[in-house]
């Protein structure tokens, strides 16, 4: 993610939110103005073991060959993209983002992360 948000023309956002579970599929919508924009949808990371070794799923769709699934994907991305609670991600700020993730995985192995109204194990 590092190395994602230092790209230049990139712009990543992320929830700090640790008190729900919302969101888990990842996102990216790549914008061309020919028309030929592309997303990519699914649980996978961007990581070796996430693309390469393990069992992840992402689906690619393309503005031309899918409309309807590009401009349906799209307005949901868009929601999120302009739901307050996601946060513009700041590599130099990277420990808040530690921080965050390290207050999840405690919740989660306290079984705060299952409870009325969130899936079971």
């Amino acid at each position: 993610m590092l190395a994602l948000a230092r790209l230049p023309g990139v712009t990543v956002k992320i929830s700090y939110d640790t008190r729900r579970t919302r969101l888990h599929a990842k996102a990216w919508l790549f914008h061309r103005a020919t028309g030929f924009g592309t997303a990519f949808v699914g649980s996978a990371n961007i990581s070796n073991a996430a693309l390469i070794g393990g069992l992840e799923w992402t689906v690619k769709f393309t503005q031309a060959a899918q409309a309807d699934l590009y401009v349906a994907a799209q307005a949901q991305f868009e929601s999120l993209w302009n739901d307050p609670e996601f946060e513009r991600f700041d590599p130099r700020f990277y420990s808040h983002f530690e921080a965050a993730a390290t207050a999840e995985c405690r919740a989660f192995r306290r079984g705060a992360a299952y409870g009325p109204g969130r899936p079971s194990a």
